[in-house]
């Protein structure tokens, strides 16, 4: 028989810092858009964050390549694609300023 947790509290720090960090990224388009140096700082915690989780939960558990399915990889892979699509903006708006 399973027993949930009563106590969360561990998880407090995950609840605050997570949406924190998406909302940096989300916003770090802006100035990505105009080749501006914040775009790509503002969006790399939250990559850096989501490649540290996926590193360490194959350091945990190695048979977890073999264990997750198609949804549990997009929800993994997600956060690196929004970071990374404003890090590409940046390149992109960057290049085309510097010409």
């Amino acid at each position: 028989m399973n027993i949930l947790a009563s106590d969360f509290s561990g998880m407090a720090p995950l609840v605050f810092i997570v949406p924190v960090l998406f909302v940096m990224a989300v916003a770090s388009y802006f100035p990505s858009a105009h080749g501006h140096w914040s775009g790509p700082a503002l969006a790399a915690p939250l990559g850096l964050a989501a490649l540290a989780f996926i590193l360490l939960q194959f350091i945990w558990n190695p048979n977890t390549l073999m264990e997750t399915d198609a949804f549990l990889w997009a929800m993994l892979l997600l956060p690196i694609a929004l970071a990374g699509g404003s890090v590409t903006l940046w390149a992109v708006r960057r290049g085309s300023r510097a010409a």
